[in-house]
C-alpha cells in the first residue's frame, strides 16, 4: 500500500516546490544535488501521512538551524525492494510516532513545518536505497537515493497482470455423423423376351406394367395387352415383348 505524503490531488491541493536533482539552493546559493522532494500546501495545519507500511528507526528533534529539524525515518519494503524514507522539517511536538512503532500508509506521522535549514514551511521528503539506519553521502550526487516522486508514481502505476496460464488442452473426439445406409441404385433387370407361352415371374411383372391380372402366364389376354401397349407407344405391333418394348415398360 502506498500513499502521497500529503492528501488531496497533486497539483490542486499541493505542489512539489523544488524537484530531486541538481539545483543552487535557495539559502547557500551553492549549485549542488537535491537529494529529496520539497512538498508545499497552503492549509494550515497539514497532516503528514506515512507514505509506505514500515518501522520507524528513528525519531530527531533537533533544533539545529542548518539541519534537518524536527525528522522521522522509516524502513519499508515496497514491491519487493528494500528503502528508507525520511520527512524532514516537521513542526515542533507535532510527531506522533517513536522509535519502534509499526506505521501503515497514511497514517498521520507528523505535521508540516519549518523546522532546521528551511526557508518557509514544507516537506523535504526523502528515500533512501536498502534499509539504512544512516542518510547516504548527500554530496554524492544523489547515488544512493531515489527519486520520491518517480519512485512513488512507479508504485502507484496500474500492474500488468501476469498472463494466465493458458489451461491444458482437452482432446476432443471428432464427432462422426452416423453412417447412413447408402441404397445401392436399382439396376435395370436383364432383358428377357416373353412371347405367348412364357411363364414365370418377368411374365408376372410385365402384366403387372399393363396393369392386368398378374397370373405369371404370358396367354392371349396378355398377348392382346402387349399389343395394345405397342399400337399407343408407336411400337412395331408384334405381341411379343421384345428389348424395345421392355425397356418402354420399364422392366
Amino acid at each position: 500500500m502506498a500513499k502521497w505524503p500529503v492528501a488531496g490531488v497533486k497539483g490542486k491541493a499541493w505542489k512539489v516546490t523544488s524537484k530531486f536533482g541538481w539545483r543552487t539552493h535557495p539559502i547557500s546559493g551553492v549549485k549542488k544535488h537535491h537529494n529529496g522532494t520539497d512538498i508545499w500546501q497552503a492549509k494550515e495545519p497539514t497532516p503528514l501521512l506515512a507514505c509506505f507500511d514500515g518501522k520507524v528507526i528513528a525519531v530527531s528533534t533537533s533544533t539545529d538551524p542548518n539541519g534537518a529539524g524536527n525528522k522521522v525515518v522509516v524502513q519499508s519494503t515496497v514491491d519487493g525492494k528494500k528503502i528508507t524514507w525520511t520527512y524532514f522539517h516537521m513542526v515542533k511536538g507535532s510527531i506522533k510516532v517513536k522509535k519502534g512503532d509499526e506505521v501503515k500508509a497514511g497514517d498521520v506521522v507528523g505535521k508540516m513545518g519549518d523546522t532546521g535549514f528551511a526557508t518557509g514551511k514544507h516537506l523535504h521528503w526523502e528515500i533512501w536505497s536498502g534499509h539504512r539506519t544512516a542518510q547516504p553521502n548527500i554530496n554524492n550526487g544523489g547515488k544512493g537515493f531515489h527519486d520520491p516522486m518517480k519512485f512513488m508514481a512507479n508504485v502507484l502505476a496500474p500492474k500488468t497482470a501476469e498472463p494466465t496460464p493458458e489451461a491444458p488442452v482437452t482432446p476432443v473426439e471428432p464427432v462422426v455423423a452416423p453412417k447412413r445406409s447408402v441404397v445401392a441404385p436399382e439396376v435395370a433387370k436383364a432383358f428377357v423376351s416373353l412371347k405367348n407361352g412364357s411363364k414365370g415371374s418377368a411374365v408376372k411383372s410385365l402384366q403387372t406394367a399393363l396393369k392386368i391380372t398378374a397370373d405369371g402366364d404370358f396367354g392371349p389376354i396378355t398377348e392382346k395387352a402387349v399389343k395394345a401397349y405397342q399400337l399407343k407407344k408407336g411400337i412395331p405391333v408384334t405381341g411379343v415383348v421384345d428389348e424395345t418394348t421392355w425397356k418402354r415398360l420399364g422392366l
